[in-house]
């Protein structure tokens, strides 16, 4: 038993696509003219975070304002020093 004629028109990989997987781009690692291991947290004048950076490549970010003992348990937290980061992954969002 064959598809209805109406239905032959119809290219058979039309429903079975399956998403382009969205595109990586690895920076960092020893790609970059820059070797730190650390972001830059630019605050403007009005003491609002306006853009961080990974070596010359600007990150997507939301801020907020926190409560001063969360504050104070960030700072101590960099007293121990955190890991470097080595590179960063970013996902393109698919078209």
């Amino acid at each position: 038993m064959g598809l209805s004629p109406r239905y032959r028109l119809i290219p058979r990989g039309l429903f079975s696509k399956k998403p382009k997987p969205p595109v990586e781009d690895r920076y960092g690692d020893d790609k970059t003219i820059h070797r730190v291991g650390h972001v830059d947290v630019e605050i403007g004048p009005d003491g609002n975070v306006c853009a961080v950076w990974f070596r010359c490549r600007l990150l997507p970010f939301s801020s907020s304002r926190v409560i001063d003992s969360r504050a104070s348990d960030m700072r101590e937290s960099m007293i121990e020093r955190a890991a470097d980061i080595k590179a960063i992954i970013f996902e393109e969002p698919p078209l």
